[in-house]
């Protein structure tokens, strides 16, 4: 029952309260920005220098919603560093960054506002309120990183904000000699093990959480590698290209890819709870013509994800994680499926990358099954028109 409460409280939280609560954090003088993190810090060390890039344009019907119309443009990607910050507390279920003077540290929290302030949430709700204990456990090892928070357990979140973390750490171990404890979430799935096996991260090395609350002597703090702007739009900001390269080209070097023919796939979300396509399987029967052949990514393990990736053509899919997985391709077309929600953030990784990038949108359906109390653009399942995937296919994949 207190579950039950706490989720639909949240969904309140989300839907009404939380963009007041984000525009209050952002001038409140708790939070610790990037450059305050430089200046407090024992030692910076500048990991990936300044870039930019311009995506190009993204292919559709259409005219272009601004939710996408706004990402083609060019993306400044700022000197990322990566910091030691001492005595520091990790409270909560997300993690939240609290240093000896009371303060939050926002780049703990992937660099976003309303991240911060969901987990912030999140700390209270649990009754593990965000503030410094000095009988709080302390962790014996020194000095610590923390892979966990608000959204590490999320396939795409991980990928893209998360595991980029283990470069900067690298090269921190490669200047100071000091490779840190890895704090990560509790009962991890096991595509997050595996990435950091396949990263080579020193097994010893990988702490689950099991406190809600630790004390650490040193916390290092990478920068996310993207563009953030405290005073721009929620949402405004790109991943990095060079960061994610540098991920995939590591995962891709430690699979053995057989030689196969280019796939074309259909990415199916029927195990999803939401963005699912309501008419699967007369898409199915209809891209069969084409040669796609449908997959369900859940059920497969990080290694065959990207061994499938890397010998993929063509694919389609809703909006959703399973499309992270372009990183590891070389070469390929995507076709985004919307409804009325619409995300720039595959259009913005697929261009960074060189990758050919359509869109449609769709009718929405409302998902049964959906347990949220309040509906969203973003609960719903998708009416996928067939004719705008024929007319798509056939303008700019020349099927």
């Amino acid at each position: 029952m207190k579950t039950a409460f706490r989720d639909q409280a949240f969904d309140i939280y989300i839907n009404y309260i939380r963009d007041t609560l984000v525009d209050i954090l952002q001038t409140s003088s708790k939070l610790i920005q990037r450059q305050q993190l430089v200046d407090q810090s024992n030692r910076t060390l500048v990991y990936q220098k300044s870039s930019s890039y311009r995506p190009s344009n993204p292919h559709c019907l259409g005219s272009v919603p601004p939710d996408i119309s706004e990402s083609n443009r060019e993306w400044k990607i700022p000197e990322l560093f990566v910091a030691d910050v001492a005595d520091v507390w990790l409270i909560g279920p997300a993690a939240v960054a609290v240093t000896n003077d009371g303060k939050y540290i926002l780049e703990n929290a992937v660099g976003k506002p309303e991240i911060l302030m969901d987990s912030l949430v999140k700390s209270i709700y649990t009754g593990n309120i965000p503030v410094h204990q000095n009988t709080s456990p302390t962790f014996d090892s020194d000095p610590v990183a923390n892979l966990s928070g608000a959204q590490s357990q999320a396939f795409f979140h991980w990928f893209v904000d998360y595991l980029p973390k283990i470069k900067a750490i690298e090269q921190y171990d490669d200047k100071y000699g000091r490779y840190p404890e890895l704090l990560i979430p509790r009962d991890p799935p096991d595509w997050l093990i595996d990435s950091l096996k396949l990263l080579d991260v020193p097994t010893e090395k990988i702490n689950q959480r099991t406190e809600s609350r630790y004390h650490l002597g040193t916390l290092i703090i990478p920068f996310v590698p993207r563009h953030t702007s405290l005073t721009a739009p929620s949402g405004d900001f790109a991943r990095s290209p060079q960061v994610l390269n540098w991920i995939a080209n590591r995962l891709t070097d430690c699979v053995n890819q057989s030689e196969s023919n280019k796939e074309r796939i259909l990415i199916t979300r029927r195990d999803a709870d939401s963005r699912r396509i309501y008419n699967e399987d007369e898409i199915i029967t209809l891209l069969s013509d084409y040669g796609f052949t449908p997959v369900n990514l859940s059920t497969m393990s990080l290694r065959d994800q990207i061994k499938l990736f890397e010998s993929t053509e063509y694919v389609i899919a809703p909006h959703g994680a399973g499309l992270t997985n372009i990183i590891y391709a070389s070469n390929i077309n995507v076709l985004e499926i919307f409804g009325d929600f619409v995300s720039p953030i595959y259009y913005q990784i697929a261009a960074g990358l060189g990758h050919e990038y359509s869109f449609i949108q769709c009718d929405d359906i409302k998902s049964s099954d959906n347990k949220s109390i309040v509906e969203s653009r973003d609960n719903r399942d998708i009416l996928v028109n067939k004719e705008k995937i024929i007319r798509i296919m056939q303008k700019y994949w020349d099927m």
